[in-house]
């Protein structure tokens, strides 16, 4: 009976002992991943806070390219990156200041950041002012160029301190990972006591699992890098590339009003490429940028009534005198001309800008026709663009709306153009409630149609 009891003891000590040992390794690693959950998000607060940083520089750079443009030019159309970028600016800097409250050095760094911007700010305000009564003092602008190094320094020692930071966090983050993997190793080597085939699926389940990790955190350090180098090139764009358009379009339009003197035919002809390809180079960064925010979801839209009849007289109007030019017929027929509907005028108009635009491109030599026409279909309103054109071969349509695409054929070599504008296109209409799509043999032209909501 002893002997009985004693082997029961021995056999429920086997069953509780690694049981209890397992409990306890589970209670260490349950602990071990809350720890991790908190690193993380320590980790990924700390990465928002550098692209909050981030995004205060380049709206601060925003400001200074639309003030830059107005004293250049002086319009008040350029100050709309100004506006824009204060409003950003300061719910930037509120955030930046919410996001590093458990930091003192931060907190501290953001109010000199606050005095700074504003001083800076400040200055800006009074160009703007002494421009618009001619009276620009260019030592304010020494002056904002001193302020602007100032910020960006300390931009860059804020930066520098949440490097360290997630540098810090995420090294926790992976001792408690590995804090992790070394007690799920301990409980191999108690659970196998019990059962082979339980401590065997245990390791793989566990190799699994930490694979996937693996894999999942690669990839998204992979796409965060990948989306720091887009910010980094979308910045570089609007100030490297986008500032130096401005006096380039200006001191064209001087030499060729001859406010700078006579120019002869041949001098003209030259300003005039020049112009041309300024305006090139601006349509295709708006391209880029475009579709950098379509991506982002960050392209703003400003829906407003918009009366059909007028929206098609203003691109007839556009359109036509360079469509008649080449020997080819914009005809537009819309039945009901009186329809309104509720959309972004203006990014409306950019979708069928680059429509038309595309189907100019594919034109035959002599008779080219391109055709706009519109119904109403239940609570929808689709607008039809048909070309006779050389139509889009069936083994490319899955490809056509991808950015930068373009189709590659005998009768398509010599057209130019940068294959964002379907993508830009198909973004805007989605985002704008409606959808966009084609029909086409591949031979005979090509009709695109474009659907959106009536209300």
């Amino acid at each position: 009976m002893n002997s009985k009891l004693s082997i029961q003891n021995i056999f429920l000590l086997i069953l509780i002992g690694p049981s209890i040992a397992f409990s306890i390794i589970g209670l260490n690693i349950f602990t071990q991943l809350q720890d991790e959950e908190s690193q993380d998000k320590l980790v990924e607060n700390t990465r928002i806070v550098i692209e909050t940083i981030n995004n205060v520089q380049i709206d601060l750079l925003n400001a200074e390219t639309g003030v830059r443009g107005f004293i250049i030019i002086g319009k008040q159309s350029f100050l709309e990156p100004y506006n824009n970028g204060i409003n950003l600016i300061n719910s930037n800097m509120d955030k930046l200041q919410k996001l590093t409250s458990d930091n003192q050095v931060q907190q501290q760094n953001i109010s000199k950041l606050k005095i700074l911007v504003f001083e800076r700010l400040d200055i800006l305000k009074k160009l703007i002012q002494e421009k618009e009564s001619d009276n620009v003092d260019f030592a304010l602008i020494f002056d904002g160029k001193q302020k602007m190094d100032e910020i960006r320094a300390l931009l860059a020692d804020m930066s520098n301190e949440e490097n360290n930071l997630l540098y810090n966090r995420s090294s926790a983050l992976d001792n408690s990972t590995q804090t992790i993997n070394n007690l799920i190793a301990v409980g191999f080597t108690v659970i196998i006591i019990i059962s082979i085939l339980s401590i065997s699926f245990l390791y793989v389940y566990i190799r699994k699992r930490t694979k996937v990790e693996f894999e999942l955190k690669v990839q998204s350090e992979y796409l965060k890098k990948t989306d720091i180098q887009k910010s980094e090139f979308a910045t570089m764009i609007t100030h490297e590339l986008k500032t130096p358009l401005v006096p380039i379009t200006v001191y064209c339009k001087m030499l060729k009003s001859s406010m700078m003197g006579n120019l002869n035919k041949e001098q003209i002809d030259a300003i005039n490429v020049i112009e041309k390809n300024a305006k090139s180079l601006d349509h295709l960064i708006n391209d880029i940028l475009d579709a950098r925010k379509l991506d982002l979801k960050k392209l703003k839209f400003s829906p407003e009534n918009v009366n059909i009849e007028e929206f098609f007289d203003e691109i007839y109007s556009a359109h036509n005198p360079v469509i008649n030019q080449k020997g080819h017929k914009l005809v537009i027929d819309i039945s009901d001309k009186h329809i309104t509907i509720k959309t972004d005028k203006i990014r409306l108009r950019q979708v069928f800008d680059n429509l038309i635009s595309n189907a100019l491109k594919v034109m035959p030599e002599k008779n080219g026709m391109i055709e706009i026409n519109m119904k109403k279909e239940n609570d929808n309103i689709i607008f039809h663009v048909k070309d006779n054109g050389f139509g889009i071969p069936l083994d490319k349509q899955d490809e056509i709306f991808k950015k930068f695409y373009q189709v590659d054929t005998s009768a398509r070599r010599k057209i130019t153009g940068t294959g964002l504008g379907l993508a830009i296109s198909k973004g805007i209409t989605e985002q704008m409630g409606g959808k966009i799509w084609f029909e086409s043999d591949g031979i005979t032209g090509t009709t695109f149609f474009i659907q959106l909501p009536s209300v």
